[in-house]
């Protein structure tokens, strides 16, 4: 058998038939090295990363963007750029970054969800989930939600969380805040999201139920 032919003797990403030992480690098909070249480094994937791992990835890469887009508009202030936060405006990189942060949570599919109140769901699974006036801008009608990040779920409303299976041309990213940025906040394209699109998070089902020793235990953790 010629050492062409050696499976044994070929490396186990690429196939390349000769110096296996000493070629493997650095061949660019392997995936668990970082390779870093003179302008790019890429990120290494393995076949051991978690759906889980993941979302943490993709989910700090939109916590980065939003400490870098502050950072920058606290300096803008200083140097007088700016007069306050409040003037700054998301130009078309910020725009492209923030479609881009979009893209990576929805492959590690993390998708968007809206927060609905209880009494709601019933139609809501029938008809589907449609566009209403938004809390912070009256007149203006859509379907605002968050990716990337939990929602909000304040401890007095009863509310249930939905889970959008939409793709990323299906959402646009809104810049919110004082200082207009992308935290993680969207708006579906349309007027609609149909009933197959929509999975319902039940908050009140992900909580241990209450035993009634609560108040023991931390009395005693004292």
């Amino acid at each position: 058998m010629s050492v062409d032919n050696d499976v044994s003797s070929q490396c186990p990403y690429c196939g390349y038939p000769r110096f296996a030992q000493e070629h493997a480690p650095d061949c660019p098909e392997n995936k668990s090295k970082v390779h870093e070249g003179p302008a790019t480094t890429v990120r290494a994937e393995t076949a051991a990363e978690t759906p889980e791992q993941r979302i943490a990835a993709a989910r700090q890469r939109l916590q980065e963007a939003v400490d870098t887009a502050k950072k920058e508009i606290k300096e803008a202030v200083k140097n007088g750029r700016l007069k306050n936060p409040g003037e700054h405006r998301a130009d078309s990189s910020e725009i492209e970054d923030a479609k881009e942060i979009i893209e990576d949570l929805l492959a590690a599919h993390d998708l968007p969800k809206v927060t609905l109140p209880r009494e709601y769901l019933k139609t809501v699974l029938s008809g589907g989930l449609k566009e209403r006036e938004t809390s912070y801008q009256r007149g203006v009608m859509a379907i605002v939600g968050t990716v990337g990040r939990e929602p909000l779920l304040p401890d007095k409303e009863d509310r249930v969380v939905l889970e959008l299976d939409l793709k990323p041309d299906e959402i646009t990213p809104r810049f919110t805040g004082p200082e207009k940025i992308f935290v993680g906040v969207v708006a579906v394209r349309g007027t609609a999201v149909p009933p197959d699109k929509i999975r319902v998070i039940d908050p009140k089902a992900a909580r241990p139920p209450k035993t009634g020793t609560e108040r023991t235990d931390a009395n005693q953790a004292k």
